[in-house]
């Protein structure tokens, strides 16, 4: 191959028979017979023209070579990771040449030859219509990767340039293109509110109904729930029975925040015959799950969400006795959980949730005057928090002055817990609630330990409480391993850093 073929090469005005000239294949090196050749999208729609017509051997051979010596072309090797400002002709190479290469593949794959042909031909008319237009008419899938770039939450930071670039392609794949995650993407950015997309809720709910009837997501079922819900597009009065229907479609699919809003919905019978037990199970079901989710690490989970609701049915009295005590405890979880979210994320509408937390804490506290930094027990209220959904704990003991022992404990992990496990310690009286890796527990003076083999360190899995004679067996698979006899236990929280 010459320097001076390239280009005829390109635009099907040199065939590879004659450039082989006899031989059976090319050399990897170029001849340099001429200035270097730089390809463009003028002369790949050029040589595509004149291939479409030709054998399937032969389109393979002309993309094969193409690629072979694209280094010798100045092809770019990729598209930009973010096309910003404007496309330009560099990233119209970059799309043909990938794309050229996946057709490549696909031949090289037995892929049939009329799928082939519509790969190309699609192909040939975005490059065609670049061409033509002097740069303006962007190619399709050009303008669905922009429109995929970027979304409610990152669009605003870019120039205006590049706002304006996404809008337009982002417009054109939802309006011509009909693509659903345009359509998704563009229901987000006036349900948020944006600079090129400013708050329009007629509009957001239009681009979920269209999304929501073209894919059936659950997850769009949600925030259509959440419109209607809400009375967003009709003047501030709710619309609960839209809301509920699209509520249940997400609660089917497992998403948290359909379950728990349904749950609000039974709790004051909005749109539907009140059942505040009904409500409760619900909550639970989230907080569960969630708290499944936050312990191994996801601080981005429902937890918050559905700590709230709880301890909202404790202070009200909703399916249960109300207790200011058990209110207080999931109000400080809801804080400690929506704090660590919003250090995370920038969800919408966690200042709300942010604000109800901190105004249900205020009000409950002053109901509960049990305050104190170090609390005592007699049953092991600790097991709780250190056997974990079916996981093993090692213990550590150390015996101190006068007879009273330290219980050092660590929740084992398992193979699924690829972030690791903590501990989620709650103490109302201390105001303390924290995520924790290692917890000591500390006995009362004259205990009296007994251990298998005695030893100090143990794992076990189980325990049990002897109320009367206040003691506590630990148990591996069933098996004793250690029994501990105190009058209490108690555990003082670190200071707030």
């Amino acid at each position: 191959m010459k320097t001076s073929f390239l280009k005829p090469f390109v635009r099907g005005e040199l065939s590879l028979k004659k450039i082989l000239n006899g031989r059976e294949m090319l050399p990897d090196k170029i001849l340099v017979d001429s200035e270097p050749y730089a390809i463009t999208v003028e002369d790949i729609v050029v040589g595509l023209n004149k291939y479409v017509k030709k054998t399937f051997e032969e389109i393979f051979d002309w993309i094969a070579t193409i690629m072979d010596f694209s280094d010798c072309m100045s092809f770019p090797a990729h598209m930009r990771y973010e096309i910003q400002d404007k496309v330009v002709d560099e990233d119209v190479l970059a799309y043909a040449g990938e794309k050229l290469e996946a057709i490549l593949i696909d031949m090289s794959e037995n892929v049939s030859m009329e799928e082939v042909a519509d790969d190309i031909m699609n192909l040939k008319a975005g490059l065609e219509d670049w061409v033509k237009s002097g740069g303006e008419k962007i190619p399709d899938e050009i303008c669905l990767i922009i429109a995929g770039q970027y979304d409610s939450d990152t669009i605003d930071s870019q120039n205006r340039a590049t706002r304006q670039l996404f809008k337009n392609c982002l417009d054109y794949c939802c309006d011509e293109l009909k693509d659903a995650a345009a359509i998704r993407t563009r229901g987000y950015c006036y349900y948020c509110g944006t600079d090129i997309y400013p708050n329009d809720w007629e509009r957001a709910k239009d681009s979920f109904i269209e999304y929501y009837n073209m894919t059936g997501d659950p997850f769009a079922a949600n925030t259509l729930g959440y419109i209607y819900y809400y009375g967003r597009c009709n003047n501030g009065i709710p619309q609960y029975i839209e809301a509920f229907k699209y509520f249940s479609v997400g609660h089917a699919f497992s998403c948290y925040e359909s379950t728990y809003k349904l749950a609000d919905m039974f709790a004051h019978g909005y749109g539907v015959v009140k059942n505040v037990h009904i409500a409760y199970s619900l909550y639970v079901d989230v907080y569960e799950e969630n708290y499944g989710h936050f312990v191994k690490g996801d601080v981005r989970c429902k937890f918050a969400d559905a700590a709230l609701r709880i301890g909202n049915c404790f202070r009200d009295g909703i399916a249960v006795n109300a207790d200011m005590g058990s209110a207080y405890h999931f109000y400080l979880q809801a804080d400690y959980a929506i704090r660590l979210r919003m250090k995370e994320s920038n969800y919408y509408g966690d200042n709300v949730v942010f604000e109800r937390i901190q105004k249900a804490m205020a009000e409950v506290r002053e109901k509960y005057p049990d305050r104190h930094r170090s609390v005592k027990f007699a049953p092991p209220v600790w097991e709780k928090w250190v056997l974990i959904a079916h996981r093993c704990c090692k213990l550590r003991i150390k015996e101190l002055k006068e007879g009273a022992y330290a219980l050092d404990f660590t929740p084992m992990k398992r193979k699924d817990d690829e972030g690791g496990i903590k501990m989620l310690i709650t103490i109302p009286p201390a105001d303390y609630c924290e995520l924790r890796t290692k917890l000591r527990i500390k006995t009362s003076e004259h205990s009296a330990l007994i251990t298998k083999n005695q030893s100090m360190e143990m794992i076990f899995d189980s325990i049990d409480y002897d109320a009367d004679k206040k003691i506590t067996r630990f148990y591996l698979y069933d098996e004793p391993v250690a029994e501990l006899a105190t009058e209490y236990y108690f555990f003082t929280p670190p200071k707030a850093k």
